[in-house]
């Protein structure tokens, strides 16, 4: 079993094009939320995702 991994980063407010990978099969492996204030919800959260691919 192989896989990709991918490094995304999305603003801290706006989940939909996330939602959009998981729902296609890619799994978060860690998030780091980048920025001065978490609980401003401004800034970026980075995130690597991996998903199962055939050989």
């Amino acid at each position: 079993m192989k896989h990709k991994i991918v490094q995304v980063g999305f603003l801290a407010d706006k989940g939909e094009e996330l939602i959009k990978l998981l729902d296609d099969g890619w799994k978060i492996m860690t998030a780091t939320y980048v920025g001065d204030n978490i609980e401003q919800m401004g800034g970026l959260v980075q995130y690597v995702l991996r998903k199962e691919v055939s050989e």
